[in-house]
């Protein structure tokens, strides 16, 4: 099958449209971005792909105090903040 010359054209357009965008894997982004999330109710985890984590939970009143991580952390260079509702 051949394809004419404004057919070309139209992908040729296309492609410059496209040029300099992040690629739909994101491959070429200049930023971090989330490679991977998790949602259990009121706990949560976004990992970056930078390798950062962050993660949320709940922590009910009476609670024995124990912050269990739904995704483990690759350091134990983290912090936990406690916020009151």
């Amino acid at each position: 099958m051949r394809i004419g010359k404004a057919f070309k054209g139209k992908f040729a357009a296309v492609d410059t449209a496209l040029s300099g965008k992040v690629n739909t894997n994101f491959s070429n982004a200049g930023k971090p971005y989330v490679t991977e999330t998790y949602v259990n109710g009121k706990n949560w985890y976004r990992k970056w792909s930078d390798g950062w984590i962050e993660q949320s939970g709940y922590l009910g009143v009476g609670a024995d105090n124990t912050v269990n991580f739904l995704k483990a952390f690759t350091t134990t260079n983290y912090n936990v903040q406690v916020t009151g509702a």
